[in-house]
């Protein structure tokens, strides 16, 4: 009796996406609103957060998505709470 050997492919599967393109588009308003509240710029919030200032523009723009320790640093670098923060990304996940 012959044993059929099954293949395993590694990572995601072929195109499939890693961020929902919703919520990237809505936590980079929200970071951006929140961030432009304070009066930071984005360099400042950057060095703040301990993020690339690109990474920052990145995330505003809705190209990417940060970690969950991305998330805290941000949050933490605007004086806002994760729970702040989350209400203000489902009022805007809710516009989008």
């Amino acid at each position: 009796m012959a044993v059929s050997k099954k293949v395993v492919r590694r990572g995601r599967p072929s195109g499939s996406q890693s961020t929902d393109p919703k919520v990237a588009a809505a936590l980079g308003k929200t970071i951006a609103s929140l961030r432009v509240a304070v009066g930071m710029s984005q360099e400042a919030l950057a060095l703040a957060a301990n993020v690339g200032r690109s990474n920052i523009s990145m995330i505003e723009t809705g190209r990417t998505t940060p970690n969950f320790v991305g998330v805290v640093r941000i949050a933490a670098a605007l004086n806002c709470s994760l729970s702040g923060l989350m209400q203000e990304f489902e009022q805007h996940y809710a516009e989008g």
